[in-house]
Formats: C-alpha cells, sequence, structure tokens
C-alpha cells in the first residue's frame, strides 16, 4: 500500500485539554501562564489550531480503531522524518520531526479523541513511539515508522511483532502498558492496494482485485463484520471521502472514470457466505486524464489523484467562497495573547484562512481627553486599537500643537487656525477663546503670546 500526502485544512472545535510543549511551554484551560512570552504564546495557539483541524471528524467517530487510523493518516500527510525536532511543534506546525516529536504529536491528537495513550522508547536506538488502547487491549503504532516504509507495518502491533520490525528486544523498551494482543498483527489492509477512508463511520477500501470493502478495523478480510460492496463498477480503484461522500476511482467497459457511490442499507449473503451491499455509482464529470489511477485521496477543495508514477492531479469539487476576516481572539497585549482572525467559507463553513496578530501595542494619536485652563493643566491621551490600553500625560495651557511644551510655535499654530489653514486638536477649539466672543480671532492669539511672553504658567 503506497501512502500518499495530504494537506489537511478542515477546521475543528478548539483544544480542552493541556498542551504541553516540551520546551516547557504550557497552556491550561484555555490561559497563559504568566511567564510566558509572546514567542510561546503565539506557539501554544499555533499547535492548538493544528491539533484540533487534525481532530475534527475522528473525534465524534463511535469505533475506537477507526478513530486511531484517520489519526495516523493524517498525521502521516502533515509531517516528514527528519533528524531533529521532538517536540509535537516540530511535527504539526513545523512540518518535521524524529521519532519522539511523531509520537509526542500523536499522543496529543489521540488524546483529544479520547483514546488512551502512553510513549515508549527503545534505549539502545532512541527511538520513541505510542501504544494506544483500542477495545480494551494495548496495542503499538508508530507514525515515524509508517512514514518511513509508506505502509501500515506499524500500527496496532502485538509486542512481538513490533520487535521483528525493530529488530529490538521488548524486554529493554522503556514504557508502561504491554501489549499481547495480536489481533491485528496480520491486519489486511497492510496488504491492500490503496489505504482506504472512512466514510459514514466505517472504513472503505480497495485491494488488489478491484473490489470495494467496508466495515470495522479487522484481523482478517473473512470476518463477518466485513461488507462487500457491489458499486455496479467493473474494477474499483481507489476511494476516498470528500464533504460527506464517498467517491471511487474505478473501470466501467474497459474504461476509467471518477464515480460518486451512492450507498445501501440493504444487506445480502454472498455465494461465498460474504455480507454484501448493493449501492450504486453516479459518474462524475471530470477530467481524470488518460493515465491509469492508483491512488486518491482528499484535500480541502476536493481530491488529488494518484497515477503509477506518483504524479498527482487535483480535482476541484469545491471552490471555497471567502467571507470577511473575524476576530476569534481578541488581542491581549498586556497579557501577550496574540490576536487571531480568521476567514471562513460561507458555503461550506469550512475556516479556511487563519492569521495572527503580533502582541504588541499599536497606539493611536494623541487626543485631548481633559481641556486645560489658565488654573488647572488637561490630559492627553492614547489607546492601543489593539487591547483598548489607554497611555495618558498631561496637557499644558497653551501647548496647542501638544508637544509637551509651550513656545511661540504653538502661537504660530493658533494663528494659523485663525486664517483656516489648519484645524485644532478636537476639543481645544474654544480653550483660547479668551475674547469669549465664540470664536478664536486675531485678539485671541495676541492674548495666548501674550501669557507665553509674561512667562505666567499654570
Amino acid at each position: 500500500m503506497e501512502m500518499q500526502r495530504q494537506i489537511w485544512k478542515r477546521a475543528g472545535a478548539g483544544l480542552t485539554a493541556a498542551l504541553v510543549l516540551a520546551a516547557g511551554i504550557l497552556l491550561g484551560n484555555g490561559q497563559v501562564n504568566a511567564q510566558t512570552t509572546p514567542q510561546q504564546a503565539l506557539q501554544e495557539l499555533q499547535l492548538e489550531d493544528a491539533a484540533a483541524i487534525l481532530t475534527d471528524g475522528p473525534d465524534s467517530y463511535s469505533k475506537q480503531g477507526n478513530k486511531a487510523l484517520v489519526l495516523h493518516d493524517r498525521l502521516l500527510d502533515v509531517v516528514y522524518p527528519a533528524q531533529t525536532g521532538s517536540t509535537a511543534y516540530d511535527a504539526l506546525v513545523s512540518g518535521g520531526a524524529d521519532s519522539t516529536g511523531y509520537a509526542q504529536a500523536m499522543a496529543l491528537l489521540l488524546e483529544e479523541v479520547g483514546l488512551e495513550n502512553s510513549l515508549v522508547t527503545d534505549p539502545a536506538t532512541g527511538e520513541s513511539w505510542n501504544r494506544v488502547r483500542i477495545d480494551g487491549s494495548w496495542y503499538n503504532l508508530s507514525v515515524y515508522r509508517d512514514d518511513l516504509s509508506g505502509r501500515r507495518t506499524a500500527f496496532l502491533k502485538s509486542d512481538s511483532a513490533f520487535a521483528d520490525l525493530l529488530d529490538s528486544d521488548p524486554a529493554s523498551w522503556e514504557g508502561e502498558n504491554p501489549c499481547t494482543s495480536t489481533y491485528y498483527d496480520n491486519w489486511f489492509l497492510n496488504q491492500s492496494r490503496d489505504g482506504g477512508d472512512v466514510w459514514k463511520n466505517d472504513l472503505y477500501y480497495t485491494n488488489g482485485s478491484g473490489t470495494l470493502y467496508a466495515g470495522y478495523l479487522m484481523g482478517t478480510a473473512t470476518h463477518s463484520g466485513l461488507y462487500r460492496e457491489e458499486t455496479g463498477l467493473d474494477f474499483v480503484d481507489a476511494c476516498a471521502a470528500f464533504d460527506g461522500a464517498l467517491y471511487l476511482i474505478g473501470s466501467l467497459n474497459g474504461r476509467q472514470g471518477l464515480y460518486l457511490y451512492e450507498g445501501s442499507s440493504s444487506v445480502e449473503i454472498g455465494l461465498d457466505g460474504t455480507l454484501v451491499h448493493r449501492g450504486s455509482v453516479t459518474p462524475v464529470e471530470q477530467d481524470i486524464g488518460t493515465d491509469p489511477i492508483v491512488s486518491m485521496y482528499s484535500n480541502s477543495t476536493g481530491l488529488v489523484l494518484v497515477t503509477q508514477d506518483g504524479s498527482e492531479k487535483e480535482i476541484t469539487l469545491h471552490t471555497h467562497t471567502l467571507g470577511d476576516w473575524q476576530t476569534v481572539q481578541k488581542m491581549d497585549c498586556s497579557g501577550v495573547i496574540p490576536g487571531k482572525e480568521v476567514r471562513i467559507c460561507t458555503d461550506c463553513g469550512e475556516v479556511v484562512e487563519i492569521q495572527y496578530q503580533s502582541p504588541e501595542h499599536a497606539y493611536s494619536d494623541w487626543t485631548v481627553a481633559q481641556n486645560p485652563s489658565l488654573e488647572q493643566e488637561g490630559r492627553l491621551e492614547q489607546v492601543c486599537v489593539n487591547c483598548g490600553d489607554r497611555v495618558t500625560k498631561p496637557l499644558l495651557y497653551g501647548d496647542v500643537n501638544l508637544d509637551g511644551g509651550v513656545s511661540v510655535l504653538d502661537v504660530m499654530r493658533l494663528a494659523q487656525s485663525v486664517v483656516g489653514s489648519i484645524q485644532l486638536p478636537q476639543g481645544l477649539d474654544g480653550n483660547y477663546d479668551r475674547s469669549e466672543d465664540g470664536a478664536i480671532g486675531v485678539l485671541d492669539v495676541m492674548a495666548l503670546a501674550q501669557y507665553i511672553v509674561s512667562g505666567q504658567r499654570v
């Protein structure tokens, strides 16, 4: 089975569990630790978003094995093996990680969908992986190993099977929850032609003989919980779910095409004693090219078809219509919480774009909060447009240009307002009307000049 990479952009609910970065970054109950720096706070929110996207969908699956499978495959698609990078942030946000980074990221995703898990390490090599509890039994799981091999050979394995894979001794491993169940050691999907996908809470996959199957994860293809899907096609090459529907690459009368599968709830007993679903397909009017398609997967706007030589072709099934930017996290400059804005598709409701605002104050121009008088100084004020933080300073009588001092420059500015070449700051319009005639004129300018020259101050 050839694993293919994809970018998952589905939006999900925010995380509720505490997120811990290996560097000691802590986010609990939506509140940032008082010692958190702006960069750490930004990393925490980025990690939260990345994990929420990958757990959207699997968190609602009723079958634990399907939850683990989809998380395993999604993590494969967004991370690449690297020599360094041992945190969940390295894997989910930076995109490259070592075995520890893969394991930390998978542990975070498993926890978010309610699957009990733990980490294991082989001291001889330093390699780490996960153990996950599925239907009461513990199994080994290494997304890192599967990313290296391109197959699901390290998914839900017993200690004995995993030891053969690592050429290692389980007695030397450091970790809890030994895995004795061999239920999935010979799991048939390891040899399936296509990776399969989850649709309507069941796993759908194709095999080398061109048959579509559906059911729960199981150890053998003859398990009673497995359904053979009769689609009406001569041969089914691949399947993938997108936007609540299941799409097939299949052949009919010798011609390969893209089809929408109409599932059926009716069940029959086949000649070989297996359970059979009878459904039908509808052709999708999309040009898939002439090269044979052997696999496909979904992205945020449709499907990606993969040919035998590994080349890919994107099929657009939905074009996002983006709304305006919406603020979902108001910036708190004092608490170093970055602001967060999103753009949502008005057709499908998916969060398509996310941007962050740096947690730094952005103050407005100085404004007059309190007018000065001959007897009492006034007050100037600036307001941060991001968080509303206010900064004030005193305003002397005669400081017409708001530069903090009183000089002939203020007289000149008041004179300019008389001839109409400038306007005084809002709030000072009537403050220098010493003649009390309802308007600032030449006599008022002369009065301010005399006030400044005489040296009288508040």
